[in-house]
């Protein structure tokens, strides 16, 4: 395995977080040989010798990665950068960034803001603030064809969610806004955090794939990266925290390895990850979506689906894996009763499926049980069983094409795309806003990193700094300087890049 390697970006080295001063990387060339003497022959073959060891090894370079040799499009152009580079297979790379100014660098502070039209306005909002005991700030300003105008603030905050957490407690609407600073560099300096893994599919003998925790309760992308023994782990996408008692559901589509897991919601936009039979690995942006499976019975009888792995709505027919529905509170006696059930094993897998009836669809059961033909469920994607898709609201770059971005807060990313060459990344902003190690990113800068990648498909994941998470070979990796990450984020899926060898 290749030693990890650095790339440093940048001017002055003072500025350069603490992993840029370590001893400089190692270098074929930095080792030389000893001549013997009176023997140019055995020199000779020991030079050889030397030159084939390291073609064999690899030679590292700062480039390594194929990583454009200039830096990051994040925050002012002339930052610096650090780059650590490791090869963790053949064919899968992983490259640390660490990009911007640490140290006593002074950050911006927040308060609310309300600008109000008339005398009216600007009383009932300053009484709104004062109620909720802030000392109101208030400058009034004069606007060409409009009058004047009130603007006032209150507060002083450390971050943005900290002030959106004030914000619940007051009773009035306000914005946010940055307080001016002394001392406080122009344009952003970051530091922001990277942690990037490229696959390539044509090198990498393994597989990209989905998965959940096959019961009620959420896993960590470190349980699941530990339990199917993965190499890298990063959390999947959107859930909601508890439906009907059931955690962690996907807020929209869900196939893990061919497998239906979850239907779509109405915006069906997903990222899609195929294991083909040949051993290459695909990666698209799609709006469509393999047929939702139906529940067959009788001759040519069937019905589909409105829901898996999740509890019936009005008027629904769901199925529910057997291990989350008994592990659920609908065990112990608490099961609705207008929802009829029925136990059937689903046909690609053997396993147990509840089927769940509400409203007009318990008649289907109710036909089912009175036809004395057996009732058949298949949850899988036909001839496509190494098909992963999970849903992202928001697409980056699409078929080439970045997507126009509104503004979003700056915070934790989770993202994966693909370039034109195929290779897959997988990759993580870090942030940290009590200490201000790392600063986030926005879907409009990480557009920006998209295409400076080079990648013609890139969509966002699940973010924030609850969920976002990469691990890599059973640690949870992050900035050096960062707090220990909590290693029990739970979250409803993951996406797993698993040797071949260890697939099962």
């Amino acid at each position: 395995m290749r030693p990890a390697f650095l790339f440093i970006h940048g001017l002055d080295q003072s500025h350069l977080p603490a992993l840029a001063r370590r001893a400089p990387p190692f270098s074929p060339s930095s080792i030389s040989c000893m001549p013997i003497k009176n023997s140019r022959f055995i020199n000779s073959l020991v030079s050889i010798a030397l030159l084939l060891f390291f073609s064999l090894l690899g030679t590292p370079h700062w480039g390594q990665a194929d990583l454009p040799r200039e830096g990051f499009p994040l925050g002012r152009p002339d930052l610096p950068e650090v780059r650590t580079v490791k090869e963790l297979r053949p064919g899968l790379t992983h490259v640390h960034v660490e990009r911007g100014m640490q140290g006593r660098v002074e950050r911006p502070k927040f308060t609310f803001l309300s600008v109000q039209r008339d005398q009216a306005g600007r009383d009932q909002m300053r009484a709104c603030l004062e109620r909720a005991g802030y000392t109101v700030r208030e400058k009034v300003e004069t606007v060409p064809d409009s009058g004047l105008r009130y603007v006032l603030t209150a507060g002083e905050f450390d971050s943005i969610e900290e002030l959106k957490l004030a914000a619940r407690e007051i009773p009035c609407s306000v914005q946010i806004a940055e307080l001016p600073g002394d001392n406080r560099p122009e344009g952003p300096v970051g530091p922001y955090v990277l942690d990037i893994v490229i696959l390539d599919p044509k090198v990498y003998k393994g597989k990209v794939i989905s998965s959940w925790s096959e019961t009620v309760w959420r896993a960590s992308p470190l349980e699941l990266a530990l339990k199917h023994n993965a190499v890298v782990a990063i959390n999947g996408s959107w859930f909601e925290y508890s439906i009907d008692e059931i955690a962690g559901v996907p807020s929209g589509v869900s196939i893990v390895q061919g497998l239906w897991h979850h239907e779509p919601n109405t915006r069906a936009r997903s990222i899609h990850i195929e294991n083909h039979e040949d051993g290459g690995i695909s990666l698209k942006i799609s709006d469509q979506v393999p047929p939702i499976p139906e529940l067959k019975w009788g001759e040519g009888k069937s019905t589909k689906l409105d829901g898996i792995d999740r509890m019936p709505k009005d008027n629904e027919l769901v199925a529910m894996r057997e291990s989350v529905f008994m592990e659920s509170a609908y065990t112990h006696g608490k099961l609705p009763g207008h929802i009829a059930l029925t136990l059937i094993s689903e046909a690609s897998t053997g396993v147990g499926y509840f089927i769940m009836a509400t409203g007009d669809k318990r008649a289907i059961l109710d036909n089912y049980k009175a036809s004395g033909n057996p009732l058949k469920l298949d949850l899988s994607v036909p001839g496509r069983t190494g098909l992963n898709a999970l849903y992202t609201a928001q697409p980056f770059i699409v078929d080439g094409h970045p997507v126009p971005q509104g503004h979003h807060d700056v915070t934790a990313r989770t993202a994966m795309g693909a370039d034109a060459d195929g290779k897959i990344y997988l990759l993580v902003v870090h942030v940290d806003t009590p200490l201000w190690d790392s600063v986030g990113a926005g879907f409009s800068e990480l557009t920006d990193v998209g295409l400076f990648l080079g990648l013609i498909n890139f969509a966002n994941l699940d973010g924030g700094p609850r969920s976002t998470s990469m691990v890599i070979e059973g640690k949870v990796v992050g900035a050096p300087n960062l707090k220990p990450y909590d290693e029990t984020r739970r979250v409803a899926d993951v996406v797993l890049v698993i040797d071949e060898e260890n697939y099962r």
